[in-house]
Formats: structure tokens, sequence, C-alpha cells
């Protein structure tokens, strides 16, 4: 099995939390109202991080792609973990840093 790429999909255990968001903030972001873009923010976790392969991996990949498509998703990396000497500062060139999106932002998004 190979870690060099991972899939974003919803997790389970987080059902629970996603119910209690919706429901604190299905007024201030009716589903009507919600920007029809792809999001996601999260750090460089799912995969070793070096210099010959980090471009490689779906989340620096997943960045990139929303750079050059903002109109259809929005994607940035709030921290960088996992990574080898000399690669975080390329990566902070390239992609940028994130703050943390707060929960209730969150849920302005389809």
């Amino acid at each position: 099995m190979s870690w060099e790429y991972d899939l974003l999909y919803p997790y389970w255990q987080l059902y629970d939390m996603n119910a209690t968001v919706d429901a604190l903030h299905a007024d201030a972001h009716p589903w009507a109202k919600r920007e029809p873009r792809a999001f996601f923010r999260g750090a460089t976790t799912g995969g070793e991080f070096k210099k010959h392969n980090w471009r490689k991996l779906s989340r620096p990949r997943l960045v990139r792609a929303c750079q050059h498509h903002a109109h259809l998703c929005d994607a940035g990396l709030t921290n960088y973990v996992q990574i080898h000497a000399g690669v975080e500062d390329e990566m902070r060139v390239e992609l940028g840093s994130w703050k943390k999106t707060p929960m209730d932002e969150c849920s302005k998004w389809v």
C-alpha cells in the first residue's frame, strides 16, 4: 500500500459534530445562500513531504488546483507538519499559509 496519495472524504466520526455545526449555523448560512464552491482547510498530513515528492501529494495538488480555479474551489493549508528539512519554506512560497477557518464560516460553502 502506498501512502503517497490520500483521499479526501467525510470522516465518519465527525458526523455528530457536522450535525451540531449545521444546526447552529443553519440560520447564519441558509443553503440557498451558500457559495457553490468546494472548500478545504487542513494540515499537510497524509504523506511524507520530501523535496522530490511533495508536489505529487494530494493536498498540495488540491491547493494548486484551487489557486487556478478559484471559482470552483477554495483550499488552503493551515499547518505544515510531516515535512522533511528544507521543504516547508518552498511549500509556503508556492502554496501560501492560511489561518484556521472558524466553524461558523465553514458552513457557508456547499
